[in-house]
């Protein structure tokens, strides 16, 4: 059965050549009348137009029910020139959510940038989200066109997974060009449901799409997940057919899924994906939508976070920008001076670790890394050891910023890891909670790895267990893991669900057992065996990256939602709060709205908790009392932990900004 039809322009009738048009497997263009003819395919189910135009369902038609040519008429996307930019967001998950105050922020970003479209990569999610979506996020609402992809949470249907995705978005693979690139947009090809089509579907139409309409443009790809198969190679096997992606000119990937904000180069292709908008991602990346600009000899990309302003900063007795984001990474002393890593998810980037004077602010040295760094740094014997995000592990020394030594961990995606590194006697420990690596802390030479069961990143810290000679190890999402440190075995696992199931913060380990808090629940586990010796409820969500501090009577626990919690020791009952007030960056996956979020391990000093916020202010309280001394404003967000130093509290907020105070 062949598929006839005609492209016309809506603003002023007339027909549309060398339009591309397909039915999900071949591609033809429409010739000077803008009439085209499809020899058609078995599994055809819509018809569709590469081609970006302003509105949502104008580029697409059902099969189904159609009767007669398919006639379409389209309002164009003009005036894009050979630099523009897109706006990219993914794993907005609306489902069951009646209200989405992260549209505002789409519309002010669409204001500021003016991009050409907003590309959504998927997870709208399930029936309510699929099917309310696009009235919630259209060009109408946030003032630009808006392109989907199917995510593996859109897939619903009684006939086959995609049945209602194509009914309100149109095909889950499909084309257009802007500017000089091309876009092919492709199907994540499972779900929760099964799908309609063959696994090798979508790459045969890619194939053909790439010699006809796509044929000698740049290319970029935006897809709910990465090229699975071979995420820094990108080349795909189907039949006997071997699709070489960077021979047609594929400069960027671009994906969700993972609920993680990253941008890697893999020999000049960027692979790049961003969190929610709304809430902390998985490995509590922060709030962010991804702009993308497209030039006419490269790609660059930077996040545009979820961050209201802050208040105004108090007065400081210095400050000093460093140019990058501070994420987990606290500021570590060490022999007076500052040591601070800083991550960047822009490409090209500028990150790596900084130090500084600590009685002035002053860069003493700045040793720029590969990737990101979003945990903590570590010092022992004039050494510094950090880990980026492509798993590189090196070795400073601390007087020059000299490097000693590099050594690569095996990391299981191309978008890990956020894993703090720990020093444990002879040793590292970096990589992965999911296939952690102890070098020699003196050589870098590999000790043992140990792959383990399948975990997410987190920003939750390796705790040393120096009595037993143990590892601990929280494993988001699924497991606290207890890993000996000698040789890398498994000893045991806990997987108490679902009373801690998120396990994306940091444990406190004592004599007396292994604290720890999840989801909405507190725990207190054995070292030995790794048995929950007693849960309680919590009165606050505690999936956040640092650990409680304690002072023998009470454990003091960061909280995702309400500031700072008091619990009992013994018992774990609640004591009490230390309020934060709305948090101005969103980091706590899942966690959104009105939240007081603070995400550091607090601080202990004589008889005040002090610990920082997302709110942007370094809080002081009576720990007895419960009572604020004092708070200082940064008049930025801050989720990585203050120092304190002599006579100042120093902090370093989430946008680069040093700063010290008086204590």
């Amino acid at each position: 059965m062949s598929f006839s039809g005609k492209v016309i322009n809506r603003k002023d009738n007339s027909p549309l050549s060398g339009i591309p048009v397909t039915d999900g497997r071949n591609v033809v263009f429409t010739d000077d009348d803008g009439q085209f003819l499809l020899p058609g395919w078995e599994r055809a189910k819509i018809i569709s137009l590469s081609l970006l135009t302003q509105r949502h369902n104008d580029w697409y038609m059902p099969i189904e029910g159609h009767v007669g040519d398919f006639n379409f008429m389209v309002d164009l996307v003009n005036n894009v020139g050979e630099d523009f930019c897109f706006l990219q967001t993914s794993d907005t998950e609306i489902e069951n959510r009646p209200m989405n105050e992260w549209i505002s922020y789409a519309k002010d970003c669409v204001d500021a940038h003016s991009p050409a479209f907003f590309m959504h990569t998927g997870d709208l999610c399930r029936e309510d989200g699929v099917k309310r979506h696009y009235l919630a996020m259209n060009r109408e609402t946030v003032g630009c066109p808006v392109r989907y992809c199917i995510g593996n949470h859109d897939f619903i249907g009684e006939k086959y997974g995609e049945e209602i995705y194509e009914k309100l978005y149109g095909p889950t693979w499909y084309s257009f060009d802007c500017g000089n690139y091309h876009f092919a947009c492709l199907s994540i090809a499972y779900g929760d449901n099964p799908s309609g089509y063959s696994h090798d579907d979508q790459w045969i139409w890619l194939s053909n799409d790439l010699e006809t309409a796509g044929k000698g443009k740049k290319l970029v790809i935006c897809c709910h997940d990465i090229c699975a198969s071979d995420p820094t190679g990108f080349t795909k096997q189907f039949g006997e057919i071997t699709l070489n992606l960077r021979e047609k000119g594929l400069c960027a990937w671009v994906y969700g899924h993972y609920h993680v904000n990253m941008a890697h180069d893999y020999d000049g292709i960027y692979s790049v994906t961003v969190s929610r908008p709304d809430s902390g991602g998985i490995d509590s990346s922060p709030a962010a939508f991804r702009k993308i600009d497209c030039h006419s000899d490269k790609i660059t990309t930077e996040l545009l976070f979820n961050s209201p302003e802050c208040d105004e900063p108090d007065k400081s007795l210095w400050q000093t920008e460093i140019g990058a984001n501070v994420e987990f990474s606290a500021p570590v002393l060490y022999e007076n001076s500052l040591y601070v890593a800083t991550s960047d998810d822009s490409l090209p980037k500028k990150c790596g670790v900084t130090k500084l004077c600590t009685d002035d602010g002053k860069i003493l040295w700045f040793y720029e890394t590969k990737g990101d760094v979003k945990g903590d740094v570590v010092i022992s014997e004039k050494k510094l050891y950090v880990q980026d995000s492509y798993g590189i592990l090196y070795c400073l020394d601390t007087d020059m910023g000299k490097l000693l030594w590099t050594a690569k961990s095996t990391m299981p995606r191309c978008d890990f890891s956020r894993m703090s590194i720990t020093l444990a006697d002879k040793f590292v420990i970096a990589g992965h909670q999911e296939h952690l690596h102890a070098y020699d802390k003196d050589s870098g030479k590999l000790v043992w790895n140990t792959p383990m069961s399948h975990a997410e990143g987190c920003p939750a810290k390796i705790v040393y267990d120096k009595k037993r000679k143990r590892l601990i190890v929280s494993r988001h999402w699924k497991s606290l893991s207890c890993i000996d440190l000698e040789n890398g075995q498994l000893l045991w696992e806990n997987f108490d669900r679902p009373y801690c199931w998120h396990k994306s913060s940091t444990a406190y380990l004592d004599d007396d057992g292994i604290y720890l808090g999840g989801l909405y629940t507190l725990a207190k586990i054995c070292p030995e065996t790794g048995k929950s010796l007693f849960t309680k409820p919590a009165k606050a969500r505690m999936d956040v990256s640092g650990a409680p501090e304690c002072d023998g009577k009470n454990l003091y626990f960061p909280t995702g939602d309400k500031g700072v919690m008091a619990v009992d020791k013994e018992t774990l009952e609640f004591v009490g709060f230390f309020p934060a007030s709305k948090s101005h960056l969103f980091t706590a996956p899942y966690l959104y709205g009105n939240i007081c979020s603070v995400e550091s391990t607090p601080v202990l000093f004589k008889d005040m908790l002090i610990f920082t916020a997302a709110d942007g202010y370094i809080y002081f309280y009576n720990k007895n009392t419960f009572e604020l001394v004092k708070k200082i404003s940064t008049g930025q967000p801050v989720i990585a932990r203050a120092i304190i130093a002599k006579d100042k509290v120093i902090a370093c907020t989430f946008f680069g900004k040093i700063c010290a105070f008086d204590l």
